[in-house]
């Protein structure tokens, strides 16, 4: 293997390695996942207290802060995206 074919597989690696790093810190998805997680289990907390429910003042209370779960969510979504980098 010539000395050109060495370097040019070096430089392909290193653009490789640097191409995973930014779409990891960009995407940041172990923020995200960590998000999801967080509000799939407020939102399942929310279906059984739901379901549970005895009379409409109860549901209208849950899909309250289901609307609150919901916004809130939206929030950390947009700050995560807005902060996400991506440097190439």
């Amino acid at each position: 293997m010539g000395r050109t074919a060495v370097l040019g597989t070096a430089v392909a690696f290193a653009v490789i390695a640097l191409a995973a790093r930014t779409l990891e810190e960009g995407l940041q998805a172990h923020r995200d996942v960590g998000r999801y997680r967080t509000y799939d289990a407020a939102l399942r907390r929310l279906g059984d207290r739901y379901r549970q429910a005895v009379d409409n003042a109860e549901r209208r209370a849950v899909f309250v802060e289901l609307e609150e779960l919901c916004f809130d969510e939206m929030v950390g979504f947009l700050k995560s995206h807005h902060e996400a980098r991506f440097l190439m």
